[in-house]
């Protein structure tokens, strides 16, 4: 059974994709990003992509809007249910969006089945942000 590791960061802009992608490469993984909200630029699937070559897994949500999922959602009458980690072979790296208590849907957090029970995380703050990498 391959692993997973979840990057997960507060707000836009912080470098949850380009810490996703350099993890991409040095761990030879596969890449996915559940739920993409924002679609006017390259979309973080195509950057990790671009800069490392390596497999990336289609979005399960594309929506328009640049917003929390939750928000996008409900504006595009989308609405987001849970879904399991893909099997690949080898680690794979998710990348969520947004923070980990940045609401996907309107009644929950992260809509990701996990495979082996809980995750574990491991937190890390910095001066403006909050990160999190979980194992699964």
């Amino acid at each position: 059974m391959s692993s997973a590791v979840i990057i997960t960061g507060t707000d836009t802009g912080i470098g949850k994709t380009v810490f996703s992608a350099g993890l991409t490469l040095a761990l030879q993984a596969s890449y996915w990003k559940p739920v993409q909200a924002g679609l006017d630029e390259e979309t973080d699937s195509e950057t990790v992509a671009r800069l490392t070559g390596r497999p990336t897994l289609p979005e399960a949500y594309r929506l328009k809007l640049p917003a929390s999922p939750h928000h996008a959602a409900a504006r595009e009458g989308v609405r987001i249910t849970a879904m399991s980690l893909p099997r690949v072979d080898g680690p794979l790296v998710v990348e969520g969006a947004g923070g980990r208590w940045c609401p996907w849907t309107a009644v929950s957090y992260t809509p990701i089945r996990w495979r082996n029970g809980r995750p574990r995380s491991s937190w890390w703050h910095g001066p403006h942000l909050a990160r999190s990498i979980t194992a699964c």
